[in-house]
């Protein structure tokens, strides 16, 4: 069976997490769904892992869904299973100080896809420090140092103010 099919029957036989899921996306004014669509979600393994990086209490999925919606709608690229981990990585790191309307804004200033290229889930947070410090520091209501998130480290290491990394310098931690 598909993933969409098997998330499907775990609902219909009431499974903790399945129907708990299903919930959340539903709570957000979407679906999950067996293929893309507006409001539909197939990214059905990124569903599974944001549920389960805090107590599903705390709502990590719901936070994670109203932010990619509040930066980039119900477009279906939205709902990619990377972005909503990356996003998801973002808001747990940062539990405590981040402001979620702020997050949204500054995702919202570059389209779901320039997000992917310039990032990897591992790297998300780091990206939207040095891609954005002045928002980033809004977002989780801290400061930014006036060299970029980092001080300058990122330069130092290679990484271009416009993502990527630098043609001269080597892997990260310098040539």
């Amino acid at each position: 069976m598909k993933p969409y099919e098997n998330f499907a029957v775990a609902v219909t036989a009431q499974e903790v997490e399945a129907v708990t899921i299903n919930a959340d996306v539903e709570s957000c004014g979407l679906h999950v769904s067996g293929g893309t669509s507006k409001n539909g979600i197939s990214a059905i393994q990124a569903l599974k892992v944001v549920h389960g990086m805090r107590d599903p209490a705390d709502g990590l999925l719901r936070k994670t869904l109203t932010t990619v919606l509040g930066a980039w709608g119900s477009d279906p690229t939205s709902w990619d299973g990377m972005m909503l981990r990356a996003v998801a990585i973002v808001i747990h790191r940062n539990w405590d100080t981040i402001d979620l309307p702020s997050l949204s804004l500054t995702l919202k200033q570059e389209p779901v896809g320039v997000w992917k290229e310039r990032s990897t889930v591992s790297k998300m947070g780091n990206t939207l420090a040095r891609v954005r410090p002045e928002c980033h520091r809004s977002a989780i209501g801290g400061r930014v140092p006036p060299q970029g998130g980092d001080g300058g480290r990122a330069v130092a290491r290679g990484y271009r103010p416009g993502g990527g990394r630098s043609a001269s310098r080597g892997p990260a931690g310098g040539a």
